[in-house]
């Protein structure tokens, strides 16, 4: 079974997890600066209502950068394999060009030999 961090954000295998632990290790510590920093500046002030904004607007961020990679990496996911179904149906449609070409080019000379062998038979039947 996969962890959870895993399964959610991303293949680890595929080595896109930077974007998502960046986000997870950035954001919340820019907060945390924030929240340190209005407690130092403002040490006799109540600061609830500010740490509050601050801790909230720290997860907003958070979670809607983690839901645009994640959107942005489906995105990725799709679009590469609608590349390789165009690809594959370039090639099927390559084949199918050819072997009717192929098939085309023996019904010309069948049909090219018919007239020939006709030619040729009137031609017999013509000289005495």
């Amino acid at each position: 079974m996969m962890p959870i961090l895993v399964m959610t954000f991303g293949d680890s295998n595929s080595g896109k997890m930077w974007p998502y632990t960046a986000t997870l290790i950035v954001v919340p510590s820019i907060a945390v600066i924030g929240v340190v920093t209005l407690l130092i500046s403002r040490p006799d002030a109540e600061n609830a209502a500010l740490v509050s904004q601050i801790l909230g607007f720290g997860v907003t961020v958070t979670m809607a950068t983690m839901a645009y990679l994640k959107s942005a990496e489906t995105h990725n996911i799709v679009n590469s394999r609608m590349d390789e179904f165009k690809r594959e149906l370039q090639v099927a449609a390559d084949a199918s060009i050819v072997a009717a070409r192929v098939a085309g080019r023996v019904e010309g000379t069948e049909s090219a030999n018919a007239r020939t062998d006709a030619l040729l038979s009137k031609s017999a039947k013509a000289k005495p």
